[in-house]
Formats: structure tokens, C-alpha cells, sequence
């Protein structure tokens, strides 16, 4: 589940999609003029006034079920970026999910918001669409329990606007113009893994997954040792499937084993940063074998030397900070050398990408003080 941050079909004459718009960059098909609402379990309505689909939750029977909207893509075929327009609500946290051809693609939930109403932007994932492929939206009304209303609590209604396509290579920070980035304050910053705000396999054949208490990733439960309990959050993402953890496994370039940084499954932030210069990155990640501790960190997908090879050797088998790179004369790593420039204040895309399938990062820092080194918790 991708934090705030990521059905049922009815019997119905299918329709091509009318695009409301189409530029260079990107297709947005807009969910009242270029959608149809399908027999669900709950149903939409057009709100024409926020340009939305929502769902009625003063309806008892609508409350806590999925609506469902589906369009025909008849555009180029190729590969595309899914970017979701929602409307998070302070009274529950809307649930999402996105089929196409019938396979859920994403399943993403909206951020908690103490505004009435407030835009937002869920990255749902990359596909590769064809002619005539059916895409469906589906979303949830749901409560929080806060807003008392009529004797209960008030409901979200599962609200969106609209689904934005964005061509395979189109810039991330483009894609990612309507998220909230994570702030900089005093020459600091501490962003939780899990709560990236696009993540993508790259065309390699491992991604990142979130593993937690709740979510467990598509592989063997025999394969995987879950470390949640002891992340912060209890939530942290790992590269997988993991198929070389000793020396013994065998190396595969590009597929297990990533030397070039921003080749393998990455994962992006979009940060701001007010005191531009020089930043120590730390990541905190979990090591239990000897060939899944490395990462690579870029920005603005640049991959800077400063930034390749993030090494962990010590503190096996527990949570353990690191802003080492490996380098020929020092496999281990030389401590406080992972570093990031930025020029000027301003947004950026703050990257990491996959040295070794395995490894598992909980959070990360920017800071600029040299000094700074993370408490062990």
C-alpha cells in the first residue's frame, strides 16, 4: 500500500475514450467526460461542481464498497506512468484501486488531511498499454471515525478527477508537479522508505516491495524473514525476489546484482530543499547475509560517484545506520562519504536504486552537519 503518500464488472457496451486532454508529455483522461460507471457494488455520481466521481455514502449500502469507472485506451500503444487525481477527505481515507484488462494494477489510499477537501496525487505504478485495453478505477467510501455526523461519523466518498498518463522517460518531476515533497528544515531531513512517491522495477527484473505487518510481498513466506515488528513505523520496503544472499549464489549482472547506479528498481521522493549545499545521505537498512547490503542514491536522475555503492558491513541482523561507500581499498566502507549537492533551493527527486536484490531500507536522511551521526534505535 502506498502511503499518502499506491471488481466487479458489469455487463456494459464498451466506449472509446474521448480525450479532454492531450499534450507532448502527457494524456489526461478526465473521469466524468472520458469514464462510464459500471454496476458495482457501490455506484458513483458526477459531481460537476469539483469535477469528480464520488460516492454517495449517505447511502448505508454504498458505505465501505467499491464504485467502479472503466475506459477503452485508444491512444499509442507503449509504456506509461499512471498518475491517479484524487480528493483526500478529512473524515476517512478513500481507498483506490486500478485494473486493467481486469488485473488490479495498484491498490493506493489516500493521505490523512485535516482540510475539508484536498487535492492529491497517488502514483499507481507503470504499464504497458495497448489499443483497446480496458482500464477500470475503482474506489472505496470509507470512515475515520472523527467527524461526528448524525448520530455515527462522517464518510469520505471516493472522490478522483481524473487519470493521468505519462509516456515511459517522462520527467519525474513533472510526474510528480501536484505531490506535497517532504521538507527540509535547518539543513535536515528524515523520510520513512515506505512512503515514497513513485517506485518502479526500471525493466529489471526486481522491484521494491513494502513489507508489514499487513502487507506481505508475492513471494513464499519460507523465503522471507519479515522485520517489521522492529522497523520504525513498523513498515520498511525491500528489494526483491532475493535469489543471491552469500557469496556461494551465484552473480547475475542485472538481475541480482546492479553495479551501475539507476539501472536497477528504484524508488523516488520528492523532497524541497530550503538551505541548498552539500548533504550527507544515511540510510537505515537490515543486513542478514553478506551479498544484500548495497544501494545506490541519485538526484534529479543524475547519479553522482558520491552517491554509488551505500555499504553496510556491521550491525548484522538488526536495523543499523550507514553512510559508508565501498570503495576498492575498503569493501566495508569508508564512513561519512555518501553525499548529495544541491545547487539551489528549490524541489528535487531524491532516487535510490538497487545494488543488490535483498536489501531492505526502513528510512534515510539528509543532513548537512559531518558530524551528525543517527542515534541506533
Amino acid at each position: 500500500m502506498i502511503k499518502g503518500y499506491s471488481l466487479l464488472f458489469g455487463f456494459l457496451l464498451v466506449s472509446v475514450v474521448t480525450l479532454a486532454q492531450r499534450d507532448v508529455d502527457k494524456i489526461t483522461l478526465n473521469a466524468i467526460q472520458d469514464f462510464e460507471i459500471e454496476q458495482a457494488e457501490a455506484s458513483y455520481y458526477k459531481e460537476k461542481k469539483r469535477g469528480t466521481l464520488a460516492i454517495n455514502a449517505s447511502i448505508i449500502e454504498y458505505r465501505n464498497k467499491y464504485a467502479s469507472a472503466y475506459t477503452v485506451f485508444n491512444v499509442t500503444n507503449g509504456d506509461y506512468m499512471l498518475v491517479l487525481n484524487t480528493i483526500a477527505e478529512n473524515d476517512g481515507e478513500s481507498k483506490y484501486k486500478v485494473f486493467v484488462n481486469g488485473t488490479e494494477l495498484a491498490l493506493v489510499v489516500n493521505p490523512e488531511t485535516e482540510a475539508t477537501f484536498n487535492k492529491t496525487q497517488l502514483y499507481l505504478g507503470d504499464v504497458f498499454l495497448t489499443k483497446n485495453d480496458t482500464i477500470t478505477i475503482s474506489s472505496k467510501a470509507v470512515t475515520n471515525g472523527k467527524i461526528p455526523e448524525k448520530g455515527g461519523t462522517a464518510w469520505s466518498r471516493g472522490r478522483w478527477s481524473s487519470l493521468i498518463l505519462y509516456p515511459k522517460g517522462a520527467d519525474l518531476k513533472e510526474v510528480l508537479s501536484g505531490v506535497k515533497p517532504y521538507e527540509e528544515e535547518n539543513g535536515f531531513l528524515e523520510v520513512e522508505a515506505e512512503s515514497y512517491h513513485y517506485k518502479s522495477n526500471n525493466g529489471s527484473p526486481r522491484d521494491w516491495f513494502i513489507c508489514s505487518k499487513l502487507e506481505k510481498p508475492p513471494f513464499p513466506e519460507e523465503t522471507l524473514t519479515n522485520h517489521s515488528s522492529s522497523a520504525s513505523g513498523e513498515a520498511y520496503i525491500e528489494a526483491l525476489p532475493d535469489t543471491r544472499v552469500t557469496h556461494n549464489d551465484e552473480l547475475i549482472k542485472g538481475e541480482n546484482f546492479f553495479p551501475k547506479p539507476g539501472e536497477g528498481g528504484l524508488v523516488s521522493y520528492k523532497v524541497k530543499i530550503n538551505t541548498p549545499g552539500i548533504y550527507y545521505v544515511w540510510v537505515r537498512a537490515y543486513s542478514s547475509g553478506s551479498e544484500d547490503n548495497g544501494l545506490h542514491v541519485g538526484v534529479n536522475n543524475e547519479w553522482p560517484e558520491s552517491g554509488a555503492r551505500i555499504q553496510l558491513c556491521e550491525g548484522k541482523h538488526n536495523w543499523t545506520w550507514s553512510s559508508a561507500q565501498r570503495v576498492p581499498e575498503n569493501h566495508c566502507g569508508t564512513p561519512q562519504t555518501i553525499l548529495l549537492n544541491f545547487e539551489t533551493p528549490g524541489d528535487y527527486i531524491v532516487s535510490f536504486s538497487m545494488r543488490e536484490d535483498g536489501f531492505e531500507l526502513d528510512k534515510w536522511i539528509l543532513v548537512k552537519d559531518k558530524s551528525f551521526i543517527p542515534k541506533s534505535d
